[in-house]
């Protein structure tokens, strides 16, 4: 049984047009969603040809789609491992990241959950409300926008990527780390605006940020600031009236 990469689409017991890993849950009797007679005759279609009948075939699906899962969190956590470091604070902190818990949402995470969590060797929680958590979140949480800041002093330069913004530092001699956090405070909502949202400096925090000297000639001739800003995540005030 292969699962993915792509999305196939809702599963066929929502009117989906293929098979999915919940039309196997549904089949299983784990989850009461959809059409179960449209999920049961698309397994029964697709496992004919190996002889194999829908409730086998699911219940492969499953182990299949849990292996798949455990293999990309470990790959997931393997590549955060092994990014390059280029400050010597994070070559003495080091990157040993490992999860403790996995933690279940979604509609049929009831019954994922455990099964994906046995692949890691992890304890799992599956959250209250999980049929109906993500679509809550999406709707409740309110939209946020990060931008980097490099700003170079002795160039006199800095840039916005997210923006593809190059400009002058004014006065590169008075910039310093204040002026480089208002400076990201400002580019933040300006990022914001040009999608329709409008922030206060209050709202945006800085959560990334290192300073380098730039030297030349073993003589300092300026500064190198890289920050990172974003808007904190947070609720969406609601109007009512």
């Amino acid at each position: 049984v292969k699962i993915g990469p792509q999305r196939a689409g809702p599963p066929v017991a929502l009117g989906g047009a293929r098979v999915t890993p919940t039309d196997a849950v549904v089949v299983l009797g784990a989850a009461a969603l959809g059409d179960h007679r449209k999920a049961e005759r698309a397994l029964q279609a697709m496992g004919r040809p190996f002889g194999v009948e829908p409730r086998a075939l699911a219940e492969k699906i499953v182990a299949a789609f849990a292996e798949k899962a455990a293999q990309a969190i470990k790959d997931l956590y393997a590549d955060l491992n092994n990014q390059p470091v280029y400050t010597i604070s994070q070559v003495l902190a080091g990157a040993n990241f490992q999860p403790q818990q996995l933690i279940g949402m979604g509609g049929p995470a009831a019954y994922f959950a455990p099964k994906i969590a046995q692949q890691l060797g992890l304890p799992e929680r599956v959250l209250p409300y999980y049929e109906t958590a993500n679509a809550i979140g999406a709707a409740a949480s309110r939209p946020t926008f990060a931008i980097t800041l490099r700003a170079d002093t002795a160039l006199g330069k800095m840039v916005v990527p997210e923006l593809d913004y190059a400009g002058a530092i004014d006065r590169p001699y008075l910039f310093g780390r204040e002026a480089a956090r208002k400076e990201a405070i400002k580019q933040t909502i300006s990022y914001a605006e040009k999608m329709g949202a409008h922030f206060e400096p209050a709202e945006i925090e800085i959560t990334e940020e290192e300073v380098f000297n730039m030297v030349r000639g073993f003589r300092t001739i300026g500064k190198y600031y890289a920050l990172r800003a974003q808007v904190k995540p947070g609720i969406q005030r609601v109007y009512l009236g």
